[in-house]
């Protein structure tokens, strides 16, 4: 198993078990979802990618140097 697979599943695990432990808030007063939907109600998506990213960029250079 390589360190990017180690990673990936620790940080799935790690997700996945806050997700579990979360418990289901109450729904915005004034309004449904749609009206104060947008793109930052998934802003924990994008930090996630950008963790991912930058995870697999830093394995990949320390290879890298490893190898050259």
């Amino acid at each position: 198993m390589s360190k990017l697979e180690a990673l990936t599943g620790f940080i799935f695990l790690a997700v996945s078990s806050a997700w579990a432990q979360t418990p289901p808030a109450a729904p915005p007063a004034g309004g449904t979802g749609a009206v104060t939907g947008g793109i930052m109600d998934y802003w924990w998506v994008i930090l996630l990618i950008i963790i991912v990213a930058a995870c697999r960029a830093a394995i990949r250079v320390a290879v890298d140097r490893q190898s050259g």
